[in-house]
């Protein structure tokens, strides 16, 4: 086994290379890469860390339910670690060769829970508050986060879908494939 930085070893575990930054290098993927570490260790399967990230990440939003601060910063801390998860399933995969399609989709599908939970409990949160006019927020705040939504949903298609075809059009797989070896009649 060779020796290698810490940096280095990250790298190895990653989707994409190019679509990585600095901020994203030592923020979320190097503590990702740790958690991975750790699951890899206790044979810890990687649908299983993305069920937890599932978990913590809409648990987050549930306490930016509160017009408090100190438990606003308990959900972001838990936004936070459910990121770090979402970085580890995927490193944890690559590492041990454990890469499933349902995994992919679980994957996808994990950011879209975690924010319609926050979405959710904020605007259970400032139904009451006034809005900027000085009225009580009421139905308006809920049509908010339903108007991104709207135009961002393809017609017809599993949202899921496309998240697991992006991330594998991503993949260092998919850019590795020899294309040239491929039947004529490929699609």
């Amino acid at each position: 086994m060779t020796s290698s930085t810490l940096k280095e070893r990250v790298q190895d575990t990653l989707k994409s290379e190019d679509t990585e930054g600095t901020f994203e290098l030592y923020v979320t993927r190097t503590p990702g890469y740790l958690w991975a570490l750790l699951f890899k260790k206790l044979h810890i399967h990687p649908i299983a860390v993305t069920l937890l990230s599932i978990v913590i990440g809409a648990l987050a939003g549930y306490f930016f339910w509160w017009d408090d601060l100190y438990m606003n910063l308990i959900g972001m801390f838990l936004l936070i670690w459910a990121n770090w998860y979402d970085c580890a399933d995927g490193q944890l995969a690559r590492m041990t060769g454990q890469k499933t399609l349902i995994g992919r989709i679980l994957d996808g599908f994990a950011g879209d829970v975690w924010f319609f939970s926050i979405y959710f409990f904020l605007c259970l949160r400032l139904t009451g508050e006034p809005a900027p006019w000085g009225q009580p927020w009421g139905i308006w705040i809920w049509l908010m986060p339903l108007s991104p939504v709207s135009t961002a949903m393809p017609n017809n298609v599993p949202w899921p879908t496309i998240t697991a075809t992006s991330t594998f059009i991503s993949s260092k797989e998919h850019r590795e494939a020899n294309w040239t070896t491929m039947p004529n009649n490929a699609p």
